[in-house]
C-alpha cells in the first residue's frame, strides 16, 4: 500500500497533464448546460400556461442542486479513471 494514499488524485492530475483542464471545462459546460434547460423550459411552460415568471424561476432555482450533484459525480468519475491510468502505469514496489 502506499503510504501518500490522501496525495493520489493530486499527482495524477499533474501526470496525466492533458485531463486536468478537462474536468473544469466538463464541469463548467455541464453546469451552463442544465441552466440553459431548466431557462427554455420555464419560459415554455410560462408561456402556455400564462404565469411568467414563475416556473421559469422554479426550474431554474430547482436546477442548481441537482447540477451541483451532477458535477461532482462527473468529477469523481474523472479523477478515478485518472487514478486507474496512473496505477497501471506506475510498476510495482518489490520489498
Amino acid at each position: 500500500m502506499n503510504e501518500n494514499n490522501h496525495l493520489e488524485p493530486k499527482t495524477a492530475l499533474r501526470r496525466n497533464p492533458s485531463r486536468a483542464p478537462l474536468v473544469p471545462l466538463q464541469s463548467g459546460c455541464l453546469t451552463f448546460t442544465m441552466a440553459t434547460i431548466a431557462i427554455l423550459v420555464g419560459l415554455w411552460l410560462d408561456l402556455r400556461l400564462e404565469t411568467f415568471p414563475r416556473w421559469t424561476l422554479i426550474l431554474l432555482v430547482g436546477s442548481a442542486p441537482i447540477a451541483l450533484v451532477c458535477v461532482y459525480l462527473v468529477v469523481r468519475r474523472t479523477l478515478r479513471g485518472v487514478q486507474a491510468e496512473t496505477n497501471a502505469s506506475e510498476p510495482e514496489d518489490e520489498v
